[in-house]
């Protein structure tokens, strides 16, 4: 599970980056954020919340070591709401977009995900998330991660580019 929680905790600083940028970086910069442990209220239950610094909010349920459901509030606009299917290895995802318009993805997302539910599977490979429509399982998209940026991406080719940058 520690690698499942690192792979969270660099995916939610990486789309801080995405925030800005839709490129490859120049010069990297550490991403200023902020963690708060936050108990059972009348609203919500317990959780960890990150705000990172460009406005990205992150709500992991039950905390950030073991998420089983994640919330991504884009200052833009637009809400990835994550919850693991399989609670034994949270190796596949439900994840629901809302609010995200054509003209109006966050940076990295060269591939418009129209608001509905997909499935979000973890490969092999630690760098690459698939897409899928639940209802066919075709993939949509690839969500790409390297040490600092997350792409969403519409083909193979171009996640496979999108991992090493050069």
């Amino acid at each position: 599970m520690d690698d499942l929680a690192g792979a969270r905790r660099l995916t939610i600083s990486a789309l801080f980056f995405c925030l800005a940028c839709s490129g490859p970086p120049q010069q990297l910069h550490p991403v200023p954020e902020l963690t708060t442990h936050l108990g059972d209220s009348e609203n919500k239950a317990e959780h960890d919340e990150i705000q990172i610094a460009g406005g990205l909010i992150v709500e992991e349920y039950p905390n950030r070591n073991s998420p089983r459901r994640i919330y991504y509030r884009f200052p833009q606009g637009g809400i990835i709401d994550q919850t693991c299917s399989d609670m034994t290895t949270c190796r596949e995802w439900t994840m629901k977009i809302t609010g995200f318009k054509p003209g109006h993805m966050p940076g990295g997302f060269s591939v418009f995900l129209p608001e509905g539910i997909y499935l979000f599977v973890f490969t092999d490979d630690p760098h690459l998330q698939l897409i899928k429509n639940p209802d066919t399982d075709a993939t949509v998209a690839y969500w790409v991660r390297n040490r600092d940026y997350v792409w969403v991406t519409g083909s193979y080719k171009q996640a496979m580019a999108m991992k090493d940058p050069r």
